[in-house]
């Protein structure tokens, strides 16, 4: 059969997406979040052609894994119909006539950051077209510093500046030192955290500088916090000036000159030895706190940094270790210098590495901790010149739940019944976790019964919740959502799920029929398959037909799963040979379900097939 005859017999968009191949190149787009912006797919249209002949499909690709099904279907338009809409993307049916099936995204988020593909098909001159757009999202970050820092002079003071909300999660920071109309760049006492994840899929990140107050040297001199990122056409940038005071006058400064008369007799006989110690002896390095992100996941990469400066970085070494629980009575305090390697330790140095420049030498231990790591010890142990000098860190482990759902008895609510509402938080660490549950307004809800956390053989914790209500008529559409409290998860600290009232059970969105191989051959066995996915209750029925005919062997479906949404999942599935004479035939597979009108039947055409 030609590959025309088979468009005509197959008019659906699953074709195009699964059997088309895009013959030019992809075309890049950039925009900013909440920047609205038109993604162009146009096709030539007789004057004489009508909506009903042109059919169009957008679907998209994300980059950012997320919970939700990836490559979802923002619009459909079928049979001079909008099969498939969701909020946000939009297509201008007025200029569908002229061939444009532009997609426009009024607010784009980090979520939008993908590939969208646009597939077009005019009937009646059997044309068809398909157009990707890679859309580059960005979002701007946002700066936060103290407009001034004062600190006593000799003492030292830090400096916090947090960069959020930004996308993507590279971005570098610099910071600067200006003096007179002169900024120069700054590279000691820096700590900046690796960019640790929102839920609205931006990133955060804290850089702090460690500042000595001098009133000489620094007084009056403005600190700048210094920010290069893809969604900033220039350098962003804020400043804080630093004020460092004199320390209070003490009476006994008053007798000092007479004072260092007297000891000036005594240092001039060991003035020497000193001489010789403080200015020929060597300078002590400087070895900086290790810095580790602000959260650190189980079975994720997470990096450890010790900065060493001053020194020559031939002449040192740079060991990681792990303290063991039974070693922490032998070793010696954090941040202390010792002369002997500690003892009860893991040695952890193969999996660091080393980069030095000059007279600095950074050392990177990467780890990817389990649960059982939690509160473990780590140190960074330096030794230079006969001399150990030691840091040490403390992790704290998070582990974010990898099963969320609502549920409800009875599945579909029942006027003037109660309603049990059922909050599933799966697989998290560390146990701590609250659950609310709210109302539509934002009110709590009552009574609200707690079950767990309960360990499982792995460390991880579960927990469940459950709420009643009565259903009225005026509880029909209303939303109400399970809000999960947990350390794991970024600011705000808490993620909510949503279950919404609907006293007539929900249709499913009945997908396309695949096959598996996608292109089968005669006497090579097949498999058509078939998603049903967001449907409430979860009595389904599937029939197959072929020609026309129904199907009995081969057949078989799988359980219903549970969405998050409270919503069911289900896939059906024909498992079949193909013979010679099954060429160009039609198998359909026919699904009912309460909340359709009627059912509805999804095709599947064998054709193109080849000896095996």
């Amino acid at each position: 059969m030609t590959l025309m005859k088979y468009i005509q017999h197959f008019t659906t968009f699953s074709f195009l997406f699964i059997y088309l191949q895009l013959s030019g190149a992809v075309e890049e787009k950039h925009c900013l979040t909440g920047e609205a912006v038109t993604l162009g797919c146009h096709v030539s249209v007789p004057q004489s052609a009508q909506l009903t002949d042109i059919e169009v499909c957008w679907q998209f690709k994300r980059r950012i894994r997320v919970h939700q099904t990836e490559g979802n279907k923002l619009f459909e338009f079928v049979a001079g119909n909008i099969t498939k809409y969701l909020p946000g993307y939009a297509v201008d049916l007025d200029a569908l006539l002229k061939g444009n099936a532009s997609l426009h995204l009024a607010n784009p988020a980090v979520a939008d950051d993908g590939e969208f593909t646009c597939a077009i098909l005019v009937k009646r001159v059997e044309k068809y077209v398909m157009h990707k757009v890679s859309l580059h999202v960005s979002a701007l970050p946002s700066l936060s510093l103290t407009d001034h820092a004062t600190v006593l002079d000799g003492e030292k003071t830090t400096v916090v500046c947090d960069i959020t909300g930004f996308y993507p999660e590279q971005l570098e920071v610099e910071w600067l030192r200006r003096r007179g109309n002169q900024n120069v760049s700054v590279e000691a006492d820096i700590c900046t955290r690796s960019p640790s994840p929102n839920p609205d899929h931006t990133y955060s990140l804290r850089s702090q500088i460690t500042i000595q107050g001098n009133r000489t040297l620094n007084h009056g001199t403005v600190y700048i916090c210094q920010v290069k990122h893809r969604s900033l056409s220039e350098p962003q940038s804020r400043a804080v000036q630093l004020s460092v005071l004199e320390r209070p006058q003490n009476p006994v400064t008053i007798i000092a000159p007479a004072v260092a008369a007297c000891v000036l007799i005594v240092l001039l006989i060991a003035g020497a030895a000193w001489i010789v110690y403080r200015y020929f002896h060597t300078v002590p390095p400087s070895v900086s706190d290790i810095c580790s992100p602000s959260v650190i996941y189980a079975n994720t990469r997470a990096d450890m940094k010790c900065t060493v400066r001053r020194v020559k970085p031939k002449h040192v070494d740079v060991q990681w270790y792990r303290v063991l629980p039974h070693g922490a009575g032998t070793d010696a305090p954090s941040g202390q210098a010792q002369e002997k390697e500690p003892l009860c330790t893991e040695k952890l140095t193969k999996d660091s590495q080393l980069h030095s420049e000059n007279t600095q030498l950074l050392s990177t231990l990467s780890l990817s901790p389990k649960v059982s790591d939690d509160g473990g010890r780590y140190r960074c142990v330096v030794a230079y010149k006969g001399h150990t000098y030691i840091k040490e860190t403390t992790l704290s482990i998070k582990t974010q739940p990898s099963f969320l759902q609502i549920s409800s008895v009875p599945q579909v609510p029942v006027l003037g019944q109660r309603l049990l509402l059922c909050c599933r938080v799966e697989r998290f660490y560390p146990a701590q976790v609250r659950l609310e549950w709210l109302g539509p307004g934002g009110e709590m809800l009552g009574p609200v019964v707690q079950y767990g956390p309960f360990p499982d053989y792995q460390g991880l914790h579960s927990v469940w919740s459950t709420s009643q209500l009565t259903v009225t008529a005026v509880e029909d559409g209303l939303v109400y959502r399970c809000r999960v409290y947990h350390s794991s998860f970024p600011e705000p600290g808490y993620r909510d799920l949503t279950y919404q009232v609907n006293l007539k059970g929900t249709p499913p969105t009945v997908k396309f029929v695949k096959c598996d191989p996608a292109q089968p051959q005669i006497g090579q066995e097949c498999t058509l398959s078939l998603c049903v996915e967001d449907f409430s209750p979860d009595a389904l029925s599937v029939s197959w037909f072929r020609e026309g005919l129904p199907i009995l062997t081969g057949v078989f479906t799988s359980p219903p799963s549970l969405n998050p949404s409270g919503l069911f999942t289900q896939w059906a599935f024909l498992r079949l040979t193909p013979t010679p004479q099954d060429l160009g035939a039609v198998y359909t597979c026919r699904v009912g379900h309460s909340a359709l009108a009627e059912p509805e039947e999804r095709s599947y055409t064998l054709a193109n097939m080849t000896l095996e």
